[in-house]
């Protein structure tokens, strides 16, 4: 089993805008901004057989310039858990979105999870694997964006905080400085 770390802001720019590939920008781009399972994002293979169209293969609908995705739950089929988002203020994460998805309207990533999976490691610094991004999603939702733990949870669709908490690899120094500038 791979290790899951974060990766930096900063670094997740440098990767998604040094990709040649404009579907592998777009699968690291998308994967990374919905914080999301590759499986969430293709077609999904319950134990059962049974397929689930992932989010990129339909109800993706843009409302005032933000493209809006649900998530299928595929613990609980009959309950979409979370409704992220794609906004053009990332411009990393946007641009090669859209460029892939009005290129290749419904059929954007026609791949199986495994090749979805071996595809962005290939491009992520060695030891990472995609899952990687959902880590550092989520951290970056809490240090680069400040949400709370509770929209953190809401945007991973966890239904339990303690669940979530183990996504947020937060920088404990910077909270002990906060401790110390209460205090004063």
């Amino acid at each position: 089993m791979e290790k899951t770390k974060v990766i930096s802001y900063e670094k997740i720019k440098e990767i998604v805008n040094s990709i040649a590939s404009p579907r592998l920008s777009a699968m690291v781009a998308v994967q990374y901004g919905l914080a999301a399972r590759a499986g969430e994002l293709i077609t999904y293979q319950h134990t059962s057989q049974k397929q689930t169209p992932g989010l990129l293969k339909s109800n993706i609908t843009q409302v005032g310039g933000v493209w809006i995705c649900p998530i299928p739950n595929f613990k609980n089929a009959k309950q979409e858990f979370k409704r992220p988002y794609i906004s053009p203020k990332e411009d990393f994460i946007f641009r090669p979105f859209k460029f892939w998805f009005d290129q290749c309207d419904e059929q954007v990533f026609d791949l199986r999870v495994a090749r979805w999976r071996e595809l962005v490691k290939g491009v992520l610094p060695p030891g990472l694997a995609s899952h990687s991004l959902r880590h550092s999603r989520a951290t970056h939702l809490a240090e680069v964006f400040g949400f709370s733990a509770f929209e953190i949870k809401a945007f991973l669709g966890h239904a339990r905080l303690d669940t979530s908490a183990i996504y947020v690899h937060q920088d404990l120094s910077k909270s002990a400085g906060k401790i110390e500038e209460a205090l004063k």
